[in-house]
């Protein structure tokens, strides 16, 4: 409890938020199945995750989930594709992210910028393009 209490106490009030935040979410139910294998997820952030980082049994790795982004017709929403280091952005803060993963966990958990994976978001739109192609 001591070690817990000097912990919080270097820990500014943003950083302890959002690892509040991020351990609330390790709670969620993972109802969403990889588009790749019979893994299950709670978002679809952690479902991208898994597909970049090669471990799904589908063979997918962030080299085709990033062609996949690039070649849906709402990629300049979204991407830039010049810039190599963070190809990807929010189209309503502006924010930069090196990895599509990156990007839909910002808007999963940023309010103000939500609505770009929800209805008719750029995002949405993205998942439904990705799934027809994975699944």
């Amino acid at each position: 409890m001591v070690r817990v209490t000097s912990h919080l106490q270097i820990i500014d009030g943003s950083d302890l938020l959002m690892s509040l935040q991020q351990h609330k979410r390790s709670h969620e139910p993972r109802n969403l199945e990889c588009f790749g294998c019979d893994y299950t997820f709670a978002s679809f952030s952690a479902m991208l995750l898994h597909l970049e980082s090669g471990t799904c049994a589908s063979g997918v790795d962030v080299d085709y989930i990033d062609e996949l982004a690039f070649e849906c017709y709402q990629s300049p929403k979204y991407s830039d594709n010049v810039n190599d280091d963070f190809p990807f952005f929010c189209l309503i803060c502006g924010s930069e992210f090196g990895s599509l993963s990156g990007l839909f966990q910002h808007s999963e958990t940023t309010l103000n910028c939500r609505s770009n994976t929800t209805d008719r978001g750029c995002l949405a739109k993205l998942r439904h393009f990705m799934r027809m192609r994975l699944t």
